[in-house]
């Protein structure tokens, strides 16, 4: 016990595995209310105000299991970087926050100094505007005003230095390296804001461990000129990020993107904005797309005319979009024109271009009452992807497209472990991060359940 308030243990050191865990009475060690009331004022050389500041006792029960873990130590009030570059070989980074000088010396923890060489540092960029604060004087070369000396006995205020040390080591015990797992495979999550895809990565820190690409809408590369993708693409390839463009949700006859030349000057331009979208996603390493068939005119236009539009305009598109190396995912939508998707597939082998490739997705299965399995294995290698997402039912039993998430859904994920090697796109709406990382949690243990059910019956 290393504190207690009467009889009650407050801070307790307990033995676990090869180390020792430190339980506190308090959560997260700090006060129950407030130790600050009202705002906080801006004092002149002084501290703001901390209204919820570690407990006393706990400060000192952390120094003391942080200090148990220090290498070396530096001197009060000053600040250090331990980086251990080989056995008895370190390199010290100390710094002084403060704006007056502090004294400063190494000492070792870890076994008997043998020699302290300091490094030279650039410090071309010392005393320039912006390093102090306005209203003092800056630079710390030659002592300047208020900042002291850095010399063999104290460290200037604001300045750090560099010290390689070498030690007579004992007593360190090295941890293993952590190996982190691999990245996902195959796992897109769809983007649908404006941000820039670095800055949507960025925004979720754990990206990596769950997704290994994005699905982007056509309109992000339609809006941005081919210098800026460029750039993107740099970030984008040294974080391994797979792409795909997603020109689905346009494709709707009008306003948006059309397929049928109904129209000559709409057609036209749905042409050129497609074309000019392919030509960008190979700035941007984008080589597969998503697509999907949309309603027909209304203009005395039969299902039959509508149908062979689609072969003939698709099939043209497929071409165009084999120039620019991009593969074509046409996916299930039975709120279009097609039955079924038997019939998607018919309309795929017409067309016969080996650019085009059937994506399935889960969400638009079940207005068809078809099952995701089936399907599977009816497309056999023509499927391309598999877009995740759940439909809304309402009272009456109704269905509508709503690219909801699929954790709690009730859609049943084990049968797509029979997909293969095709990439899985999370392609809901989703409201926060947690959800997610739910949907994948989800679909990694269906699929993990699934394949060690088919092991286990092998």
């Amino acid at each position: 016990m290393l504190a207690r308030c009467g009889e009650l243990a407050c801070v307790v050191k307990m033995a676990h595995g090869k180390g020792h865990v430190t339980v506190l009475l308090s959560p997260f060690g700090l006060p129950t209310e407030a130790q600050h009331a009202g705002p906080i004022a801006n004092a002149e050389e002084q501290p703001l105000a901390c209204p919820l500041a570690l407990l006393h006792h706990v400060r000192r029960a952390l120094g003391l299991a942080f200090a148990a873990e220090q290498l070396f130590t530096v001197g009060d009030g000053l600040g250090f970087v331990t980086c251990r570059r080989a056995a008895g070989e370190y390199l010290l980074a100390l710094y002084n926050n403060g704006r007056r000088a502090l004294p400063w010396r190494i000492a070792s923890r870890c076994g008997t100094i043998g020699a302290v060489r300091e490094l030279e540092l650039d410090r071309s960029e010392q005393g320039a505007v912006g390093q102090w604060p306005k209203g003092h004087a800056g630079g710390v070369a030659g002592g300047a005003a208020g900042t002291g000396p850095s010399d063999a006995h104290t460290i200037a205020g604001g300045d750090i230095r560099l010290f390689a040390v070498s030690v007579e080591e004992r007593g360190v015990t090295l941890l293993p390296e952590p190996q982190p797992p691999p990245r996902p495979r195959n796992r897109l999550l769809a983007l649908r804001g404006a941000a820039a895809v670095q800055e949507e990565i960025l925004r979720r820190p754990t990206f990596f461990e769950h997704f290994d690409g994005v699905k982007m809408e056509w309109r992000y590369l339609r809006d941005r000129d081919p210098g800026r993708l460029r750039d993107e693409q740099g970030w984008l390839a040294r974080q391994q990020v797979r792409a795909v463009v997603d020109f689905s949700h346009d494709l709707n006859l009008f306003p948006g993107l059309t397929l049928l030349d109904a129209y000559p000057p709409h057609f036209t331009a749905s042409v050129a904005a497609i074309d000019d979208v392919l030509a960008k996603m190979r700035l941007c390493g984008a080589r597969d797309a998503v697509i999907a068939v949309h309603r027909r005119p209304e203009n005395h236009w039969t299902d039959e005319r509508a149908r062979a539009e689609f072969a003939l305009r698709i099939g043209e598109l497929c071409r165009r979009a084999a120039d620019h190396g991009v593969t074509l995912h046409l996916q299930t939508d039975h709120w279009k024109r097609l039955p079924d998707t038997a019939a998607l597939f018919d309309l795929i082998a017409e067309i016969g271009q080996p650019n085009l490739r059937y994506a399935l997705n889960i969400g638009h299965l079940w207005p068809g009452a078809e099952l995701p399995a089936e399907m599977i294995a009816l497309a056999g290698e023509l499927l391309g992807a598999v877009l995740l997402c759940a439909p809304r039912v309402d009272p009456a039993g109704q269905i509508y497209d709503a690219h909801l998430p699929v954790h709690g859904s009730g859609i049943d994920l084990a049968p797509l472990a029979t997909a293969g090697d095709v990439p899985f796109i999370f392609d809901a709406i989703y409201p926060d991060w947690d959800a997610e990382y739910l949907d994948a949690k989800a679909l990694r243990r269906a699929l993990a359940t699934e394949r060690a059910g088919q092991a286990g019956n092998a």
